[in-house]
C-alpha cells in the first residue's frame, strides 16, 4: 500500500482565501467538480474539516492530495 501522510490543520489555514485542488474521487459530481475547478478555503473551521476530511480518507486508503496548482 502506497504510503501517505495527510496535510496538517496549519498547512490548510495558511491557504485561508486561496483556491486548492485536489486528485479526482470517484464518489460523486463535487469531489470531480474540486479536481477540475478547486475550492476556496474559508475560515478557520473550513480549514479544519478539510484536514479531517483528508486524514479520515487517508486512513481509508483513498488518497485526495490536496496542492496549490490544478
Amino acid at each position: 500500500m502506497k504510503k501517505y501522510t495527510p496535510k496538517s490543520e496549519k498547512w490548510f489555514k495558511k491557504r485561508i482565501g486561496k483556491r486548492i485542488y485536489r486528485d479526482p474521487v470517484d464518489c460523486c459530481f463535487y469531489c470531480g467538480d474540486i479536481a477540475d475547478n478547486g475550492l476556496t478555503v474559508q475560515d478557520d473551521f473550513h480549514a479544519a474539516h478539510l484536514a479531517a476530511t483528508d486524514s479520515d480518507f487517508g486512513a481509508e486508503g483513498t488518497f485526495l492530495n490536496y496542492r496549490d496548482k490544478l
